[in-house]
């Protein structure tokens, strides 16, 4: 018996120019609606594959209009995108057979997680005082942006007990057993400025 196998796959994403999915959308096989057989999931290995789901614009076992696929594998790579939970999104759709089923491969790169953190070159100001300004939790998933803005917490904090010269300097190592990242915030708090009245 013969069985007629078909794949394609394509890339979407938010940067697709229209002329590309017009391309795929007159090569695909003539049809009403597709129906997505499966969703799969790859890349994710701290946060769970119920959470990439839950924030798709499509579902399994759905049926819908190619030109509808389109805007809903777009809106699902803002969706996952906004949630800061991801630094890179790609989803791709297959036809595994002559039928006119799909299944989406989403592929997801995790932002960083956190292993934990530590504060050294402080000699003025306590660990504990500054800990309070630094807005992160172990296992928290993190972006660089959430270290720069930590980073001018500090040097906030430092500002307002009168080192104006202080400066944070943030290094990262990955921890070799989990995998996660290790943040280290060294200080360089400088002199004290008075200013005289």
């Amino acid at each position: 018996m013969l069985f007629r196998f078909l794949t394609l796959c394509v890339v979407f994403s938010l940067s697709l120019p229209e002329q590309s999915y017009s391309q795929f959308l007159n090569s695909s096989p003539q049809m009403e609606t597709n129906q997505v057989r499966e969703v799969r999931v790859f890349g994710n290995q701290y946060i769970d594959r119920s959470v990439v789901l839950s924030r798709l614009a499509f579902e399994q076992g759905k049926s819908y209009h190619p030109a509808v696929l389109q805007d809903k594998v777009a809106e699902s790579i803002k969706r996952l995108h906004a949630s800061r939970l991801f630094a890179d999104v790609r989803i791709e759709v297959e036809y595994p057979d002559a039928s006119n089923d799909i299944i989406f491969l989403v592929h997801i790169q995790e932002e960083s997680s956190l292993e934990s953190f530590e504060i050294s070159g402080n000699d003025e100001l306590s660990s504990e005082d500054i800990e309070l300004r630094i807005r992160m939790v172990e296992g928290q998933v993190f972006s660089q942006s959430d270290v720069e803005r930590n980073k001018q917490r500090v040097i906030e904090y430092y500002k307002e007990e009168g080192f104006l010269l202080a400066q944070v300097y943030v290094d990262t190592e990955i921890h070799p057993e989990t995998g996660r990242t290790e943040l280290s915030f060294r200080i360089v708090e400088g002199p004290k400025v008075v200013v005289k009245k």
